[in-house]
């Protein structure tokens, strides 16, 4: 069996007759089969639309969600955290987090839950979206590390430096 394409979206597969070949949906070869082409239409579709992106992380902040929420309402915090990206409020749900449309390096949308939990609150952070046509391949783990680092400085600010 022949590989074809790379970087594949993942896919479950649409209908009798379909199997899962790592991560994209791909019809069993029929060489008889005068539609046979190539490369199936979904991988086409993907190389032109760009990677697909699915991030989530969790953390948990010994905080109250009052005073996790307003960092993300400040525009200087998050054009540092999310320089390469362009955002645009979708849905502010106040305390519990808020939910943006985001373009640049990375297409589709973002949010920040914030989910009270004990005593402090676990801020969740999800992408759903595309690679950007112009962003690097490792774009998602930029943005992960971005993530990490801005979240645990915020985690230290409120919890007080929890230096060893």
């Amino acid at each position: 069996m022949t590989r074809r394409g790379r970087g594949l979206t993942h896919t479950a597969p649409r209908g009798p007759g379909q199997t899962v070949i790592g991560r994209a949906t791909r019809r069993p070869h029929r060489p008889d089969d005068p539609t046979e082409d190539t490369e199936d239409t979904a991988i086409k579709q993907h190389r032109r639309a760009g990677a697909r992106v699915d991030i989530v992380d969790e953390t948990f902040i010994r905080a109250a969600p009052e005073a996790i929420r307003p960092p993300f309402s400040d525009p200087r915090w998050v054009g540092q955290v999310w320089p390469h990206l362009r955002l645009a409020t979708v849905r502010d749900r106040g305390t519990k987090g808020v939910r943006w449309a985001v373009t640049g390096q990375l297409e589709g949308e973002m949010e920040v839950w914030i989910e009270p939990f004990r005593d402090g609150a676990i801020v969740h952070h999800y992408v759903r979206g595309y690679r950007g046509a112009r962003a690097p391949r490792d774009v998602t783990t930029r943005h992960t590390l971005r993530w990490k680092r801005a979240v645990h400085a915020l985690k230290d600010r409120l919890e007080g430096d929890s230096s060893f």
